[in-house]
This record gives C-alpha cells, structure tokens and sequence, in this order.
C-alpha cells in the first residue's frame, strides 16, 4: 500500500430523534488523501558503456517509492536498465495504491548513444615526396566511422589531403566525436618515410593439421618491408596468422606498397596434411570360427584413407583375413609424410573350440579296477574342464566303479573356459561279467613218484 499524506479530516455528525426528547448522534470523519507523487518527465541520455541503473534515479521530481514500470507494450518489468541488452525506450512510472485518488504516472525515456569508432591503428608508408598527395582517410580502418578530424604531431588541426609541403614523418591522429555523454574516440596513423618496399622471396611451407597457428610474416625474408597486407588463396584479405586446422592449402600472397613506390608481391605456398588419429589400443578375444575378418571393423581413428596394416614389421596385403589360434597382433599405421605417424596396435586374441573325448563307446569288465572316465576317453584335461552325468542327469565322478556292470548312458559338458560354446554330448558305457574263475590249489608231492595230472 502506497504510503499517503491526509491533507485534511473533517467531521460529519448525522442527527436523528427516536422519540420525542431524545436525540441520537452519529459522527463520520471524512479523509482527503494527497495523491501520489510519480515524479516529472524525464528524458535520460546515457551512452552504451553506462553500468545498468535502476530507471527511478535519474527521474525528477522526488517520485514516491512502490510504484510499478511498464515498457514502452504496457508490460511490467523489473525496473532496471541494462546498456548492454537494452536499446532505447520510452518508460512508465505508475503509481495506483493512494485510496480515493486516480492513478499517477510519468514517464522517462532512455536515449542510449553508441559509442564513436576511430578504428584501429594504421601505417602510410612514403617513398618519394615529389608530387605526393597522402589522403589520409585513405588509411583509416575501414570499420571507423566517417566524419572525424585529424590532427598533427603538434595537436593543430589539419586538412585530410597532405602534400609534399605539409607532408612530416610522424604520428597523425584521427577523432571521432561521439554523441553526448559519450567520449571521442582516436586512433592514429603513422607516416613512415623509407628508401624503398620488399615483399621478401617466395616460400613453400609443410603444415600438419593440428599444428599450432603459424605467423606467415616469419617465413619471409629478413629485411622485408613490415606494414604489408595478406590474401588468402581466394584473394581475402587476412591477418597473416594461419590456423592450420581451419586453412586451405595453396599460395598466400603478400603485398606491400608505398607513396612512390610500386607495388611488391611474394608467395607463401602452403602444403597441409591432414592429420588423422589412429584410435586407441584395443583387445579383441573371440571364438575360432575359419571365417575371415575385417580388421577395418575395429578401427575407432578418424578415417583410413592413408595408412598400412601390419603384421609385426610386414605389411598385410589385405586387412581380410583369418587369424592363428591364440595372440594376434595387428597394426595400423598412418602414411603420414609431414605429421607426425600415428598408429594403432589391435590385439586380437582367438580361443579354441573344446573338443569331445576320443573314445565314445566304452567296453569294460567287471573285474577291472575303477576307472577314469577321462582316461579310458582319452579326453585331453590339459585345457579344458569336463563334468559327467547319469541318465537322470545327476552329476557323478570321473570314477567308474565297475562292479555294477550292464549298460549305461552318460552325458557330459565340456567346458570351454573361454569365449567359445561348451560342448555337450554323450557316451555308451558296456560293463561285462568275467566268466573265467580262479582258486589256488596246494598240492604235496613227492619227488621221484612220476607223473600227476593235475
């Protein structure tokens, strides 16, 4: 609630008889508010470098607090200018919280001012007074604005249009006056008188592709003339630093001109090679299966467009192929000739399949000792692991006890121990009785009695 001022409280009395002699009284106070104050109309100018404010300081006028600013649409807003994000605008302060009074309003509005541009800093270089003209408007950045004035190394104002008479070695400095509040804007060109211009002999450059940036000026010859301009390939004028990730190849000239002197041109000729990451190291493990592979299908670099696979040191005529059993190791390298070679290893690991036993009928006898199931199989333990089984699949020992005879059927499952399948299947076991029997006889006989049929 807007906080008021009573300008005034009067007092109604209302009068009324009930019965004859008796008077009833009744007393209203009437309030009169003063209506809010929003200020006066305000027009603020700020310039684009102002820091942000809140739109009640620059109102006049002494408004009253708790009001609410609406936009030039009508829609509240939070009461803060921002030069950065906010372009000009015209601003209600409204006040409508007093009781009994109609609302109160004013209005401000913000002229923003851009700043002035002189540009950067330039060069003129002069070879010959005789006959010169220098402009100077002609050496200001092109992204100054127009309009400014210049001054001499004296601080006097001078003509843009210097001739041989007027004409000094020297700084001349260029103004730009910017719109109330903002401040002027300089920048300078410098006359540097010389004997004569050398753009430096043509180059021939290897860059990698992420190599850092590289300084074109630095690869012409000592004693050229500074101050010269560089075109791209395409014949856009650039900076001279040469990102090799984002340029083209190709011939980058340089060219570099002065009053009365004409105009000298050199080639730097570029030559990047695209660099192309290999990838990671990697381990690949699967089952022995005779297929061919492609070792492309494990390759995570950029791209394998340039570069061998090997085998150790010997280069594979084809990444298709079938891999011996156990560790394999391949390399891919790249044919780099200007970065550096990368290259990648692929360890690729093949496992062998589990095999079934030798022998997958068994006849036996009764009277032989217990016995190993994977020795009468000829099952080879030395790499993978065998669990038997009854007809009711109940796991049993790798010991038969024989003494049960008649026939059987057992299973097993060779594990693998690996990345390959087990192996599941059975045999037939023949267990027969021995139908020969033997007794130790002692027999006492003398020597000398002859012959005895035992």
């Amino acid at each position: 609630m807007q906080e008021v001022n009573f300008i005034d409280i009067t007092p109604y009395y209302y009068l009324s008889r009930v019965n004859e002699g008796c008077l009833n009284t009744a007393i209203y106070p009437v309030l009169i508010n003063e209506p809010a104050n929003p200020g006066d109309g305000t027009v603020y100018i700020i310039c684009e470098d102002f820091e942000e404010f809140d739109l009640i300081e620059p109102m006049g006028g002494g408004p009253d607090p708790n009001g609410i600013w609406l936009n030039s649409e009508s829609t509240e807003i939070d009461g803060v200018f921002n030069p950065v994000t906010d372009e000009s605008e015209t601003f209600t302060y409204l006040i409508d919280s007093v009781l009994g009074c109609n609302n109160s309003f004013a209005t401000l509005s913000v002229i923003k001012n851009e700043l002035p541009n002189a540009g950067e800093d330039q060069t003129a270089l002069v070879c010959s007074l005789e006959g010169v003209n220098l402009n100077l408007d002609d050496y200001v950045d092109e992204t100054a604005d127009a309009g400014g004035v210049w001054y001499d190394g004296g601080n006097n104002l001078i003509n843009n249009n210097l001739t041989e008479i007027d004409l000094e070695e020297g700084l001349y400095r260029y103004t730009v006056i910017g719109s109330v509040p903002c401040t002027a804007d300089i920048s300078y060109v410098e006359v540097i008188f010389i004997d004569e211009v050398s753009a430096g002999e043509n180059d021939t450059i290897e860059v990698c592709s992420n190599a850092t940036e590289v300084n074109l000026d630095s690869f012409l010859e000592v004693g050229i003339t500074s101050f010269g301009d560089w075109y791209t390939p395409e014949g856009e004028l650039f900076d001279g630093i040469y990102n090799p990730e984002e340029g083209l190849d190709g011939g980058y000239e340089y060219h570099v001109s002065a009053v009365g002197c004409a105009l000298e041109m050199s080639t730097v000729n570029i030559v990047n090679e695209q660099f192309n990451f290999a990838g990671e190291d990697s381990l690949i493990v699967f089952c022995e299966n005779g297929e061919l592979i492609d070792l492309t299908q494990f390759f995570s670099g950029d791209e394998l467009s340039s570069g061998v696979w090997l085998s150790g040191e010997s280069e594979l005529e084809s990444q298709l192929l079938i891999p011996e059993l156990g560790e394999n190791s391949f390399t891919f390298r790249s044919n780099h000739t200007i970065c550096p070679v990368e290259q990648v290893i692929f360890t690729v690991f093949v496992d062998d399949n589990p095999t079934l036993p030798q022998i997958l009928d068994l006849y036996l006898c009764t009277s032989d000792e217990p016995t190993s199931l994977m020795e009468e199989t000829g099952f080879n333990n030395d790499s993978w692991d065998i669990q038997w089984f009854d007809i009711d699949n109940n796991p049993i020992s790798d010991s038969l006890n024989l003494e049960i005879g008649g026939d059987m059927e057992l299973s097993f499952v060779v594990s693998s121990n690996n990345s390959c399948p087990n192996l599941q299947s059975s045999i037939s076991v023949e267990i027969e009785e021995n139908a020969f029997h033997s007794q130790d006889i002692a027999v006492q006989w003398c020597h000398g009695r002859g012959r005895m049929d035992i």
